[in-house]
């Protein structure tokens, strides 16, 4: 391989034509076998003499097997050489497309290629990878398409279909969920990530199943669809984890551990896999270079030992409660837990589209389409959110009307059975990409002629049929749907009993000490504001610049009126520090409200991190410099935190292209702990905040409903007064909680 691997390929082919074929010898024979793989490197054109000489290793490897039975090494062998031949077949030019094809059939049928899985140990995980890589290149060597009438027939589907699932369920049911062998989740994450493309091709494929049964390139098969429709929502939960996902659930299995000792063999869990993680990546800088520090490694391993007791320990004292935090939920089970009025949306976001799973009442669909900006679904999309972006549309009479119902329709209506969405008044959404914050009040549930604002009332409004939810993983949405049956009923004369030990149900921060008096935009403020980058530099005098915000005070008193004088705290102008946040015993508080102005990393040249803005102390002492950042507030303890409403400009945003969407403010509150949060979407008017936020409670609390139905009947309400749409449509419930 030395030799091969400096390019000196006649001396390498020297010393391998010496060794002797010597059948009645293993050890012999096998080294000769092995020969014969490595001389593979040496046919540099994919042609029909590389495909013979594949071919007649792969037979002789078969007669070693078939001579002195199993062995791992030589099944490998043979697994990666018929991998190589329909690769060779594939990249021989000198063949045609429909001669490449019928090839790979023959090249199945001769190898058997769907039993060689019967050979396989399933506790050998290297095989089994190396099989998994087999029946993708299988796949993808009878791929071809067919133009027919502005659509297009996939030439042999069902077995392309076949293989990609096969090759999915070994990857799901032998080595990542295997109950063989034990891998590290750091392992895990590293097959999801090399197996994405072959996960990815089945979820193209299944999403083409409907589609293919309608042009007649298949029969539909109602049992056929439903598996393969199963099996695609599990891939998409394991490839659609990104930072805040994770984060959530974190918190989540947190929140489901009660045991104090179990609650902190967690803590240790989770900081050890990010000193692993930073680790791995300085072992890998270091690889580059072909150096590595001993002293590195050799922690790096005492780490994952560690680790791996750490894991073994929770799971045998946790074993039901850590299965459900691991596991991709099956369909069954979502349907066991979804109410009859109830629909998810789950949005995943692959490499070169978007796929859509639809969940109803013993219902599912999946749909698919492009995430290239020309495609209409995506452009319309794009379109609607600059528009809900910019506030100078507050101020004139332009809505994307037309896309609004459009949008509506492919989600919501064209790919559903009518007998589910007759029911359905609540949406719980899962988002993705461009549709984390998506905006759906705004939609439009039937056609309009053309729009005027003196009119909206009278519109169609998706609030007006439905309400909904953001959620992060279908895991978090049951998760929720458990606790439902613990939750304590909030009319106002219980809502003091919630918890003896509670020291506040409802925690209010607002109006803090700004000079109204002053005037200038944000990015002039924050110039003032900030000399650097950091939150030493920050200039008090220029923090006053932003607008005073009288209002909140009444906002979070009215708010307050719901519940217990006694057991609620404002935190109000000269109250409305850091130090008496961060002071103040938030672990029991239910409720919390933070009524004041927001910045945003991104945003503005000269912040690096988002913050809450507070009021300043005169001399800037023991860290009351007026702005509380999501650093600070990750460290906060919401561990029992019902919902946080933040009711502050584009609480959920971040023009950071690289970030994780909700990856703000909203993201340093759940890592704090706490279950659900109200954000918004883009700059809201203040007033219109107010009103919401406050009406929100009193129907929550005083009716004993959902936060959900409470935030729809509340915009319903703004709709009635024919309040600008911008006005409400910012408001995201992230999470349900009574």
């Amino acid at each position: 391989m030395q030799l091969i691997e400096e390019e000196n390929y006649n001396k390498a082919s020297k010393y391998l034509d010496k060794l002797k074929k010597n059948k009645k010898n293993q050890f012999d024979y096998r080294n000769y076998l092995q020969s014969k793989g490595v001389k593979i490197y040496l046919f540099k054109e994919y042609n029909l003499k590389k495909r013979k000489y594949l071919s007649n290793i792969i037979k002789e490897l078969d007669d070693y097997l078939i001579q002195y039975g199993f062995d791992q090494f030589i099944l490998l062998q043979k697994i990666q050489s018929i991998s190589s031949l329909i690769n060779a077949n594939l990249l021989d030019d000198s063949i045609s497309k429909e001669q490449k094809i019928s090839n790979v059939f023959e090249i199945i049928e001769n190898y058997k290629i769907r039993k060689i899985y019967d050979e396989i140990p399933k506790n050998k995980r290297t095989i089994l990878l190396e099989y998994v890589n087999l029946l993708s290149t299988t796949s993808s060597g009878l791929f071809g398409i067919k133009d027919k009438a502005n659509e297009y027939e996939i030439l042999n589907y069902n077995e392309r279909l076949s293989f990609s699932t096969q090759s999915v369920h070994i990857i799901l049911r032998d080595i990542l969920f295997s109950n063989q062998f034990h891998i590290t989740y750091t392992d895990k994450e590293n097959i999801i990530k090399e197996n994405k493309s072959n996960l990815e091709e089945f979820l193209w494929l299944a999403s083409e199943y409907q589609n293919q049964a309608h042009l007649k390139v298949i029969e539909f098969d109602n049992r056929l669809y439903s598996g393969t429709f199963q099996t695609a929502l599990e891939v998409a939960q394991i490839l659609s984890q990104n930072d805040v996902k994770k984060s959530v659930s974190k918190i989540l299995l947190k929140h489901k551990i009660q045991n104090k000792k179990n609650k902190n063999l967690i803590d240790e869990k989770f900081n050890l896999e990010s000193i692993l993680k930073k680790q791995s990546e300085e072992i890998s800088e270091e690889n580059t270079e072909k150096t590595t520090d001993q002293l590195l490694l050799n922690k790096f391993i005492s780490n994952k030992k560690e680790l791996e007791k750490i894991n073994n320990e929770i799971i045998n004292s946790n074993p039901e409660i850590f299965d459900d935090y691991i596991y991709p939920k099956k369909i069954d089970i979502i349907f066991e837990n979804l109410d009859k009025n109830e629909g998810i949306i789950y949005f995943y976001k692959g490499r070169s589209d978007y796929y859509v799973f639809l969940i109803g009442d013993y219902f599912g669909n999946l749909i698919r389409f492009s995430n290239n900006e020309k495609n209409r679904i995506t452009n319309d999309v794009i379109e609607f959110i600059n528009y809900s972006k910019n506030i100078n549309n507050y101020y004139n009479t332009n809505f994307p009307y037309k896309s609004a119902h459009w949008i509506y329709e492919t989600f919501f209506d064209w790919y559903w059975s009518k007998r589910v969405l007759n029911k359905v008044d609540h949406f719980s959404i899962i988002g993705d990409g461009i549709f984390t914050t998506f905006p759906f009040w705004l939609l439009l549930t039937e056609e309009i002629e053309y729009y005027n604002e003196k009119q909206l009332s009278s519109y169609p409004w998706f609030s007006k049929k439905f309400s909904y939810s953001l959620y992060t993983s279908i895991n978090d949405i049951l998760f929720k749907k458990k606790n439902d049956s613990k939750k304590i009923n909030l009319s106002k004369n219980k809502v003091d009993k919630l918890n003896s030990s509670n020291e506040f149900d409802f925690v209010g921060i607002g109006n803090p000490i700004l000079d109204k008096s002053k005037s200038a935009d944000a990015n002039e403020t924050v110039k003032i504001l900030f000399k650097g980058n950091n939150k030493n530099d920050i200039n008090l005098d220029g923090l006053k610049y932003f607008p005073a915000l009288p209002e909140t005070e009444n906002e979070l008193k009215e708010i307050q009126s719901n519940f217990d004088a006694k057991k609620t705290k404002l935190l109000l102008r000269e109250s409305a520090i850091e130090e008496n946040v961060k002071n103040t015993n938030l672990t029991n508080s239910k409720f919390i409200v933070f009524a004041t102005h927001a910045l945003f990393s991104g945003e503005l040249n000269d912040l690096t991190e988002p913050g809450i803005v507070l009021t300043p102390t005169i001399d800037n002492k023991d860290g009351n410099e007026g702005l509380l950042l999501a650093s600070e507030i990750s460290n906060l303890n919401l561990i029992n935190t019902e919902l946080v409403v933040l009711s502050a400009c584009n609480t959920s945003f971040s023009l950071d292209a690289s970030s994780v969407p909700l990856s703000g403010l909203a993201k340093s509150f759940f890592l704090a702990g706490a279950k659900s949060i109200i954000v918004t979407g883009w700059s809201v008017e203040t007033n219109s905040s107010a009103y919401l936020s406050s009406n929100i409670f009193k129907k929550a609390i005083n009716q004993n409903m959902r936060f959900s139905k409470a935030l729809q009947l509340t915009i319903n309400e703004m709709i009635e007064k024919n309040m600008h749409p911008l006005m409400w449509g910012p408001f995201i419930l992230v999470g349900e909680s009574r």
